[in-house]
């Protein structure tokens, strides 16, 4: 079988070959071998999840309602945080860092 790579992808694989002190076949073979084994198990998850809800040991739940409860959830939990910064003179950065007020 012959497999075509972009340039890009060809310089890649030589390079991570060259460091690894192997072939870029090697790494090709095991980097197909471990996605066989992922979709594997993915279908094998899959599989006992439908058969869960098929069965009735397991129910659907609604997409909206379950966000809409981690939203609550999550609101929960940063409250006390935002009164401990809003009190203590720091302030909540918007990727959740800290960072002292001007």
């Amino acid at each position: 079988m012959e497999v075509h790579f972009t340039p890009e992808t060809a310089k890649k694989l030589n390079d991570l070959a060259t460091t690894r002190g192997c072939a870029p076949e090697e790494i090709v073979e095991d980097a197909l071998a471990g996605y066989f084994e992922e979709v594997a198990s993915l279908r094998t998850t899959l599989d006992s999840r439908y058969d869960d809800l098929k069965s009735g040991r397991a129910r659907p739940i609604d997409g909206e309602a379950f966000f809409e409860s981690l939203r609550k959830r999550e609101a929960d939990l940063l409250k006390p945080l935002a009164a401990m910064t809003a009190t203590s003179g720091f302030d909540l950065h918007p990727e959740h860092v800290l960072t002292t007020a001007s």
